[in-house]
């Protein structure tokens, strides 16, 4: 199977200024617009999206809190939360 085969092309319409962030977002991380999405469609369905893998009686209490948290930040907070802890799992692993 080619690497073609494995993708569906979607002709998707967003708002202008939702195109422009994640272009910005995409480009700070070193993506692709088209790898930003895909990477943030799998992270929603992961975990709290629609068909979840993961349920509530399956957690720890600060699993719970911190999916909480997570849920009510916006999408600059949660960027910065992950820059941290990149930046933490680098140097923890020098």
């Amino acid at each position: 199977m080619s690497a073609e085969d494995r993708y569906q092309r979607v002709n998707l319409r967003i708002p202008k200024e939702l195109h422009a962030r994640i272009m910005e977002v995409a480009d700070a991380r070193s993506h692709s617009m088209n790898a930003e999405i895909i990477q943030r469609l799998e992270q929603s369905l992961r975990i709290g999206g629609p068909v979840s893998t993961v349920k509530s009686d399956e957690l720890n209490p600060e699993e719970s809190l911190l999916i909480k948290i997570w849920r009510a930040m916006d999408i600059d907070q949660k960027l910065g939360i992950m820059a941290f802890l990149k930046a933490f799992i680098d140097r923890s692993a020098s």
